[in-house]
């Protein structure tokens, strides 16, 4: 058997926001989208150009509230060359969970999930 790995996803209680977010502050693009912002469930997929597996951000317009995510021990994480560009964007942000000697940190999107983000 072969497998490729495809998606990652995180439900979203505001997807403009969200999306916005990952543009921001991973430098991802829509990929495509299915559904619509006025229908019942509204996908985004978001990722980068060069690349296969992508960030499905789900909406449910009948979901209330925040998701429970647990504890926020899973995460993704993304690899940059520039690393204090984006560190600097963060902490301006305010958005750091955890720093680690300038070649790693954990930030948290608006609902809560976390992110690692790595020196190259």
């Amino acid at each position: 058997m072969s497998f490729v790995f495809d998606h990652f996803n995180y439900h979203v209680t505001d997807m403009d926001r969200s999306v916005a977010f990952y543009k921001k502050t991973l430098g991802m693009k829509v990929i495509r989208e299915m559904g619509s912002s006025d229908g019942p469930v509204r996908f985004v997929m978001m990722g980068y150009d060069d690349q296969k597996v992508v960030l499905e951000l789900k909406w449910e317009k009948a979901h209330e509230g925040s998701y429970d995510i647990g504890d926020g021990s899973y995460h993704f994480c993304v690899k940059t060359d520039e690393f204090e560009k984006a560190l600097a964007l963060y902490e301006e942000m305010g958005i750091i969970v955890f720093k680690m000697a300038d070649r790693m940190c954990f930030i948290k999107d608006p609902d809560g999930y976390q992110i690692e983000v790595m020196k190259l």
